[in-house]
């Protein structure tokens, strides 16, 4: 069923954006970390998994890829039970790169994974959770059946029910060459003799490297499948616009092709078809490669949903104001209860999107401690299980509730200091915005340019001249603590203690609910004073 009319509309999240979520139920750090390779989440009520695959580039004995499972309610979790890879060691991360949980049934995407006597085609473990823990039923490997080469087998997967979907987007099917990593998908059934191989997938028209698998979206016999590197014209020049693959399963067991999918304004190189979530008669597509402008990689999502005659149509488009290239918006996505989330890797956070009056709105903002001022790249990855979000980051997982009051936004920007090289000096937030908790972590960005300092805060904006900076803190003021003293880091981390005067008595006390905003004073190198920009904090109790 169509929600709204089937206009084409596009949707930006406006530079005064809304709440950005701060207040955490918990945050989940399991382990040893990998700052740069994804970590899959995967939720489902009472239950968290959480990928860590490390890079290993010795064969360490001791690196070993990793996938966590927690239990209980959110904000009580406990890891139950670690899982780690039955195949050999290897030196890349690739266990846990993909997950999915349905029901008492684990998947886990392992992408190179080395088949015994084989090479580093990729597998898929599938656990399934018993009176006696969680244990591993069966290891997939990469299927033969249609393909000439195969590779990336487990990137891309959706557990449905009996029925599991593997994409392999570095496989090559079986067309004349050079088109090779064309991509495939593969159908696996469970029966009573066990999970067995259905069905081979792959596009009406293999493109070269199309990476077709690479996202999988299954529900019921439908089943969504992206190929980011797909070609509309498939003679060069190649511009890999993008696609998304939709299939049908017939009475008889077996999926065919339906449609194809494509961008209703196609951008050479967007990606579309990196991710997919399907809920209902909607689809959401992420293109995290599309470019803005002479911006690369700034990212979209595109919201596709069916007519009553069964056609799909793209209804929105939903991107966010570029900041400097690379925010990858749409690099996850999700939807659940009609509600569209999608992450950014390149400012480390995610959004909600709620549909108001025909229009696709964002409603809240999530983050980890990466901060809201200072952009940090990062992989992020969600899931969504009634009202509580769950974000992975290369740190762990942050569990959050849908719907929150604290929030953390930026005001004024900061001015570059006279007579240096035009870097700005950011004042960012670290930790979540509870005013019971002792501290809120805060870190200031362009430290060798930074001196002894204050931290001001009041309750209302302003635009004053002060020093070489703008002071955007008005009315009345409190000054509150000492900032870092000098040095020539890039980031200086100090602490605001939340339970001492003026923030938590005295007429200048923070209340819950209301925004305060901060802003830190500092001594340059030079002797003369400046700003950096000001956060808008919104706590909660």
């Amino acid at each position: 069923m169509i929600r709204r009319s089937l206009a084409l509309t596009f949707v930006l999240i406006a530079s005064t954006a809304p709440a950005h979520a701060q207040c955490w139920l918990q945050h989940v750090i399991a382990g040893p970390v990998d700052w740069t390779v994804p970590n899959a989440v995967a939720t489902a009520p009472g239950r968290l998994v959480l990928g860590q695959p490390r890079r290993n580039p010795t064969g360490s004995a001791t690196v070993r890829d990793r996938v966590r499972i927690f239990e209980g309610a959110p904000g009580t979790l406990v890891e139950v039970a670690t899982l780690e890879s039955s195949l050999p060691i290897q030196s890349n991360a690739s266990f846990g790169h993909a997950l999915d949980l349905d029901g008492d049934w684990l998947a886990v995407g392992d992408p190179i994974g080395i088949e015994p006597g084989g090479g580093p085609n990729g597998a898929v473990h599938l656990y399934e959770r018993t009176a006696s823990g969680w244990l591993l039923r069966k290891v997939l490997f990469h299927p033969t059946v249609g393909v000439q080469f195969r590779g990336g087998f487990g990137i891309g997967l959706d557990l449905d029910g009996d029925t599991l979907v593997v994409g392999a987007p570095g496989a090559t099917v079986n067309t004349p060459l050079p088109l090779f990593e064309t991509g495939a998908a593969f159908v696996f059934q469970r029966t009573s003799a066990g999970w067995q191989f259905q069905q081979t997938l792959e596009a009406a028209r293999p493109t070269l490297m199309a990476g077709f698998g690479f996202a999988v979206a299954l529900q019921g016999d439908e089943l969504a499948i992206g190929a980011p590197g797909e070609s509309l014209v498939p003679t060069p020049p190649l511009l890999r616009e993008g696609a998304v693959h939709m299939f049908q399963r017939s009475p008889g067991g077996a999926f065919a092709p339906l449609t194809t999918l494509h961008a209703a304004q196609p951008i050479a190189d967007a990606g579309v078809g990196y991710s997919l979530a399907r809920e209902g008669e909607l689809l959401i597509v992420g293109a995290p490669w599309t470019a803005n402008g002479a911006l690369y990689e700034v990212g979209a999502a595109h919201v596709f949903e069916r007519t009553p005659a069964g056609a799909w149509l793209e209804t929105a488009l939903l991107s966010i104001p570029p900041i400097r290239g690379n925010e990858r918006f749409g690099e996850s996505v999700r939807v659940r209860a009609g509600e569209i989330y999608t992450t950014s890797r390149g400012l480390a956070c995610a959004w909600r999107f709620t549909e108001v009056a025909g229009a696709w709105t964002q409603t809240q903002r999530y983050t980890t401690e990466a901060g809201v001022a200072w952009p940090v790249s990062m992989p992020v990855r969600m899931d969504v299980t009634g009202d509580v979000v769950s974000l992975s980051d290369p740190r762990g997982a942050t569990v959050l509730e849908r719907v929150m009051t604290a929030a953390a936004e930026n005001g004024c920007a900061p001015v570059p200091i006279p007579g240096t090289i035009p870097l700005p000096t950011y004042l960012d937030v670290r930790s979540e915005l509870r005013l019971s908790a002792p501290t809120l972590e805060l870190a200031v960005y362009g430290g060798s340019s930074v001196g002894n300092g204050l931290l001001f805060y009041g309750f209302a904006p302003a635009s004053i001249p002060l020093g070489t900076g703008l002071r955007c803190v008005g009315g009345p003021v409190a000054r509150v603590a000492a900032g870092p003293a000098m040095g020539g880091a890039t980031s200086i981390p100090f602490s605001l203690d939340l339970q001492s005067f003026p923030i938590s008595t005295g007429p200048l006390a923070i209340p819950a609910g209301t925004p305060a905003h901060f802003q830190y004073w500092f001594r340059t190198l030079s002797g003369s004073t400046h700003l950096t920009n000001s956060l808008v904090l919104t706590f909660c109790p």
